[in-house]
Order: C-alpha cells, then structure tokens, then sequence
C-alpha cells in the first residue's frame, strides 16, 4: 500500500460463495432477512413457501395498522415486496376497515389474499376491536 492510499476489505471467500455479512440465522426475523438477501426474481419462492392454505373472506369490520417492520419494507428503495403489494402496505394505516380498502381497490384482485400474506409476513397486523 503506498502512502495515501485507503486499504480496502475484500469479502471473505468461502468455496465459490462471496460473504459479506452474517449467515442468515433462524427466527422471527429470518423471512426477512430471507427477502432482503434474495435475488429480484426469487421473492416468489419466499411467499409461496409462507402460504400453506387458502384463506376465507375477511370480515369487512376488520382493522389492520403496519408493524414497525411494515412500516421499515414500506418505504425502503429497493423493495423487498412486490410493488403491488407495497401499494397495499402503503394504504394500510389503522383506521380503514376492510370493507373501505374493497370499495377503495374494487379491481384489486385477490385483496384477501394479499392482507393475509402481510400479515403472515409481519408487516401488518389485525387492531383489536373497541
């Protein structure tokens, strides 16, 4: 190194595989962990993987608000969620009941759906009624 010069930190190199940060470790945190580490395309992979039945209606008085890591995915640059998905999580706020984001996204299809995986995923959550 000559003088001036500002030492660089190369990655560790693990047998073909570049590590820059911690392996990812298990727990409540790790699915998003998961989608933040994963390539653009495999974001389906992770979502198919959370969904193990099919779900019911929502009942239309149901309240959902964003949980502080929905909140965080919501307004990061690179998104880690579909961008029809982020639209959703943007909308939620805690005082819209279900039947005001179907009369709101009457063309949204599978809105049911979608509310069930952010709230599988963490990023939204039911308010408890008064």
């Amino acid at each position: 190194m000559t003088k001036g010069t500002v030492p660089v930190r190369r990655a560790a190199y693990t047998g073909g595989t570049r590590q820059t940060g911690p392996a990812i470790q298990p727990g409540p945190s790790s699915i998003l962990n998961q989608m933040q580490s994963s390539s653009p395309g495999s974001w389906s992979k992770t979502l198919n993987a959370l969904i193990n039945n099919a779900v019911g209606e929502i009942p239309a008085d149901e309240v959902f608000m964003q949980t502080p890591q929905g909140a965080l995915v919501a307004t990061s640059m690179p998104a880690h969620l579909p961008d029809r998905l982020r639209m959703l999580l943007f909308l939620v706020n805690g005082r819209r009941r279900m039947s005001e984001y179907r009369d709101l996204l009457p063309r949204y299809r599978n809105l049911d759906d979608a509310f069930d995986m952010l709230a599988k995923k963490g990023f939204i959550k039911r308010v408890a009624a008064d």
